[in-house]
């Protein structure tokens, strides 16, 4: 009754007042307001261009399956570059990044559509950057473009359309396209810092970005704007992640326990370890090293037994590198983005930017030369007395070492620039854009030491009589030995430099034809012209593991066309062709046709079906004189007499034993042709309202003549069959395998994406989804299991779901990141119960972190930034993947991060 009296007063209180207002109220005439400036000059044109149509137009429909992260979605993800970004999406895996620095594809980072990273189109604002400088002419490709060198301070928005686009964009499109769009314009000055420090203080990094623009063209008539961005973090070595080093880690198998077979354990050590050849009283041999203590090897060591078969006295260890080599490299990166831009009147402007970036990473890769002296050690000579002291008859023993300092180091270097110049507007009902552009990406290797160091001129020849006793001390700073084998390592020295160079120019163009179902039936039409060269130099030819000097180019000449159709209000219809011509490849042409239905106003369908290509990058179809070596084959060939027929037709050897590991050959070929793919999509999106969106879009890739190398196992498995894959060198067989096209990779999927925003009492709610499960996934006409294949895990699943509550100043986002479970490559290990070497393929189990980050801003132009990224600290899981990092051998930093839990802190200033 109280509230109800009260209302009441409020009311009749309130009319009382409004009559009085209404009463007092003097009405006042006011003289016409005359206009006395200018019309506003320059025209803002309201038309916009998405990734995967050239067609400007007013508004989006979401024709095509394209994911848009803003500028807003990075900041509230806290991370802190582009690679970070882009790898993160649950549609990426399979990619390069810093952790495969020192194997054969790694030294930068790329994207990787469903896996497929040499078939993911990169574009800065829509146009090509020259992809990573060092690509070879055969083996396994680093064809895409190196994200570390891009400026994640400039990006406006980053849109990745997972949907082929050879149509449109030509060749490297297969399985979608990565478009980086960089802010247009910036108004002042705007710095940030940013510092990491992850799980136990190593690794640490920092970040800091300048920005600075003037003039706004729609007002003035010109922009011009500069960001800047340098960042920098520490080695993270396997001692600081021993989940990383797992060979010290044994793991079960269908009931038995396992060592895994590795490349950085072995039986030589410093103080060098003693092997005996068996004798009398110890017929099987025996072994001692300084790692056997108190009658068991120390943490960091394995056992001897069962590993190396029945020796009889034993008192050593396996010796565990893997501490001492890197999992990601010590980086400094630095990059610049300036653009300028000037209206020439009201339709038409002219423009300018120059986008340049620098990556220099190190990493710990290899363990130094290993030594045998001479069997039989004589009395006062190195290692007698020692041999003695270990039971063991030195006339029939040897001294096995590898000086355990620092492991040797690897460099990569990369630098990544564009220049590009154009003009855009409208010119009668078209809406144009011309470009012309050059892009470089230069890629240096360097080595601490080319091939096995000669310890020789210390006295400690292999196989020789050793006459420097101080071998047999720890190497320490007190050990004259130690600075001798630091000088005799050298610094880094170049070994390799690759350039990749595109020029071209690009120009499109878009209009509205008619109206049809009060919509524009609408037209693009654009053409290309574009050079590409390359060129590789080899500063250390006696590796004898890359190609020699060289260089190649090609010419490329396009046309495409698109027509978007207004077939119903609420139907829409493409289709996209494109022709392109290669100097050395001939001609391709393909075509896409994409729709979208509006059912309802709240049920949508969307569709396509295309072909694509992709092109060969221009130095594989550099064919020379004569093959070059990549390698040796990890597996023993036996000399057999189908071999041995082999090779006395060639006028040589099969082998100087029964079984050997013959050199790898290979070499390009001019006959290569581009892959061919179809594409399909089908998409369901539902809307209830305007705060709720669902979407599924399930698709089907299928890719035909795949460009590799010709199938090693092939040419073992029946030599007679492909006796022209064998070769001579050195007077011993060889296996040859040129580049070819062979083989097909089958893959489909489910991409789900869910976002939901509510504005309520306690701020704005939002939470956003997204997924990718994986149906099929069959690669070179072998099903390898629906969620992995040759290199490359496959998760069944990976999803992201991000939650944020922004309330007055704070805004706070949590990210759940999940991996699921997946089948893993075999891999030989050895068990523990009777030293039996098995192949052990098992899968990996799912696996899911979270982050958070708060940003706090108290003022418009200040704003702190705090997170964590993997809170609760978690290992990544064991997994033994073909092409992952073998410093980090167990792990697939691809999809598992080793850096932990990882605090970020972060201050940004706008003046």
């Amino acid at each position: 009754m109280n509230r109800l009296i009260s209302w009441c007063c409020f009311s009749a209180l309130n009319v009382v007042a409004t009559n009085w207002v209404a009463a007092n109220t003097v009405i006042r005439e006011y003289a016409p307001i005359t206009v006395v400036g200018q019309p506003q000059e320059f025209r803002q044109f309201e038309k916009v261009e998405i990734t995967g149509s050239s067609i400007v137009r007013k508004e989006q429909t979401r024709a095509l399956p394209v994911q848009v992260i803003t500028q807003e979605d990075i900041r509230r993800s806290g991370l802190q570059s582009i690679t970070d970004v882009v790898q993160s999406l649950p549609l990426m895996y399979g990619f390069t990044n810093a952790s495969l620095v020192g194997m054969v594809i790694g030294g930068y980072s790329s994207a990787a559509i469903r896996g497929m990273r040499n078939q993911t189109l990169v574009l800065v604002n829509g146009l090509r950057l020259a992809p990573f400088g060092l690509t070879p002419i055969s083996g396994p490709e680093r064809s895409g473009v190196d994200l570390s060198t891009l400026p994640l301070a400039a990006v406006e928005r980053i849109e990745v359309l997972s949907d082929g686009a050879s149509s449109l964009y030509g060749t490297d499109a297969i399985a979608g396209v990565v478009n980086i769009i960089l802010r247009n314009e910036r108004k002042g000055l705007e710095i940030s810092a940013n510092t990491t420090r992850p799980y136990g203080g190593a690794g640490t990094g920092w970040t800091s970005n300048f920005g600075w623009g003037t003039g706004d063209t729609h007002k003035d008539g010109y922009n011009l704007m500069v960001s800047a961005e340098a960042s920098a973090n520490h080695e993270l070595l396997g001692k600081d992640r021993p989940y990383a080093s797992n060979n010290v880690r044994a793991f079960e198998w269908k009931g038995e326990k396992y060592w895994p077979l590795n490349n950085f354990t072995n039986i030589y050590t410093s103080p060098p370890g003693l092997v005996q050849l068996p004798s009398a009283n110890k017929p099987n041999g025996a072994f001692s090293n300084h790692l056997y203590q108190n009658g068991q090897c120390d943490a960091e060591s394995l056992p001897l037994l069962p590993l190396m078969g029945p020796i009889e006295h034993v008192s050593g260890c396996l010796l565990n590198s893997y501490p001492r080599l890197g999992i990601y490299p010590a980086q400094e990166k630095m990059n610049l983005y300036i653009k300028g831009e000037r209206v020439l009147g009201g339709n038409a402007r002219v423009f300018a930017d120059w986008l340049i970036g620098r990556n220099v990473m190190v990493k710990s890769i290899r363990n130094w030369s290993w030594a045998e002296s001479a069997y039989g050690l004589l009395p006062n000579s190195v290692g007698y007395e020692q041999a003695m002291k270990a039971g063991l008859d030195p006339q029939k023993t040897a001294l096995f070492w590898m000086p355990e300092l620092a492991a040797l180091r690897q460099a990569s270097a990369q630098t990544n620039s564009r220049i590009s110049a154009g003009v855009s507007g409208q010119w009668q009902d078209w809406f144009f854009r011309s470009r012309a552009y050059l892009s470089q990406s230069q890629a240096k290797t360097q080595y601490d030491a080319f091939g096995e160091l000669d310890y020789s001129g210390l006295g400690l020849g292999n196989k020789q009589v050793w006459t420097n006793a101080s071998v047999m001390q720890p190497l320490d700073q007190s050990n004259p030995l130690t600075g001798q084998l630091l000088s005799l390592r050298g610094g880094l020295k170049d070994a390799e430099i690759g350039t990749n160079r595109f020029t071209g120019v690009q120009a499109t163009g878009s209009r509205s034809l008619m109206e049809l179902n009060g919509h524009d039936v609408s037209l693009a039409l654009g053409a290309e012209v574009r050079q590409e060269r390359t060129t590789y130099e080899n500063l250390a030819p006696e590796l004898q593991l890359q190609p020699p000097t060289f260089s190649n180019s090609r010419q490329l000449t396009a046309g495409f066309a698109e027509l978007l159709i207004p077939v119903q209000p609420n139907w829409e219809v493409n289709t996209s062709v494109r022709a392109d011509h290669y100097s050395d490849l001939g001609s391709t042409f393909n075509g896409k046709v994409f729709s979208r239905w509006a059912i309802t106003p709240q049920w949508s369908m969307r569709g396509s079906v295309g072909t694509g290509f992709r092109a060969p990058v221009v130095a594989q179809t550099k064919e020379l004189e004569n093959p070059f070596v990549v390698g040796q084959s990890i597996v023993p060939v036996p000399c057999d007499d189908s071999r041995k027929a082999i090779a006395q037709r060639l006028g040589g050897n099969c082998s100087l034993s029964n079984l050997f590991n013959p050199d790898i050959l290979s070499n390009g070929n001019v006959d290569l042709k581009p892959e061919k793919s179809t594409q399909l999509t089908w998409g369901l999106a539902f809307m209830p309202q305007r705060n709720l969106r669902i979407a599924v879009d399930a698709w089907a890739l299928r890719v035909r003549d795949r460009i590799k190398p010709f199938e090693l196992g092939l040419v073992l498995n029946n030599p007679l069959a492909y006796e022209a894959n064998y070769l001579l060198r050195n007077d011993l067989l060889a296996i040859y395998l040129p580049m070819q096209n062979e083989g097909a990779i089958t893959r489909s999927g489910l991409d789900f994406e869910g976002a939901f925003r509510h504005p309520g009492h306690w701020g704005r709610w939002s939470i956003g989804a997204k997924a990718t499960y994986i149906l099929k996934s069959e690669i070179f006409n072998e099903v390898l299991g629906k969620t992995s294949d040759r290199g490359i895990s496959s998760p069944r699943m990976r999803a992201q779901i991000i939650g944020t509550l922004e309330r007055d100043k704070w805004t706070n986002t949590v990210t759940i990141n999940y991996n699921g479970k997946y089948s893993g490559n075999a891999n030989p290990a050895w068990r523990q119960s009777d030293g039996d070497l098995t192949n052990v393929a098992r899968d990996v189990e799912a696996f899911y972190t979270l982050d958070a980050n708060v940003s706090y801003r108290p003022r418009p132009d200040v704003d702190f930034r705090f997170g964590v990224q993997n809170a609760f600290n978690k290992a990544a899981p064991l997994s033994f993947v073909d092409n992952s990092s073998a410093q980090a051998y167990g792990i697939d930093t691809r999809l598992h991060s080793a850096w932990g839990r990882t605090w970020r802190i972060g201050l940004n200033l706008r003046f």
